[in-house]
């Protein structure tokens, strides 16, 4: 899977990858990449911050899932026209707290109606370790 593939607004925005099959992620491209390691995510503060600092939401993020259904939604900040977030570590999230990454898998759907909406693209790629 190259980050081209993933230059078109989708319902399908949940996708699980290994991480030798993610590709040219350095392509030129309008799309904004993002990469956060989850591998060392426990809880729900843990999660929120590496998502947050990846996106780079602004100051008055709360932390909190609400504030995340937010931020997710709005990324006027960012000025690109799509947006992909490179979930490394995703098997050990999973593995450490799947009720955490349950939620924000749910709140990453909710956001993605609003962009498809839109026609921009937004997709969250789980990259799992090779030997899995």
């Amino acid at each position: 899977m190259t980050i081209l593939q993933l230059n078109k607004p989708s319902i399908t925005s949940i996708h699980f990858i290994k991480d030798a099959d993610l590709k040219d992620c350095g392509e030129k491209s309008v799309i904004r990449v993002m990469e956060g390691d989850l591998s060392n995510v426990r809880n729900a503060d843990e999660l929120l911050s590496v998502v947050s600092e990846a996106m780079q939401f602004p100051d008055y993020f709360g932390g909190n899932w609400d504030a995340l259904d937010e931020c997710l939604s709005d990324l006027d900040w960012l000025p690109e026209s799509g947006f992909v977030f490179l979930a490394k570590g995703a098997s050990k999230a999973w593995s450490n707290n799947p009720q955490v990454m349950g939620m924000f898998t749910n709140c990453w759907l909710e956001a993605n109606e609003y962009w498809f909406e839109q026609g921009i693209p937004f997709h969250l790629v789980f990259v799992l370790p090779e030997h899995e």
